[in-house]
């Protein structure tokens, strides 16, 4: 599931690059991008669940996952504050 949520998010990206701009089809890539990218998420989430679940270390994946997200975050403010 992973593989073809990740599929249609990139196809999406390409498809709609190539797309005459018009409002209606700004607002149609926003909601297809949106809706792939919450299935994609959705599936990565459930694979961190059941690998913590299976090997009894739930709150450590959830300490893995919480910095993980945060480290692009800080990158961005380290590389803001650098560039401005």
């Amino acid at each position: 599931m992973m593989v073809v949520a990740a599929a249609v998010c990139a196809a999406n990206y390409a498809g709609f690059s190539f797309a005459s701009f018009s409002a209606a089809m700004l607002m149609a890539a926003v909601v297809v991008s949106a809706i792939a990218w919450s299935f994609a998420r959705a599936t990565e989430q459930g694979l961190a669940s059941m690998t913590g679940q299976q090997f009894a270390m739930t709150g450590w994946m959830s300490v893995i996952w919480n910095i993980a997200a945060s480290v692009p975050y800080f990158g961005a403010y380290l590389l803001g504050g650098l560039l401005s």
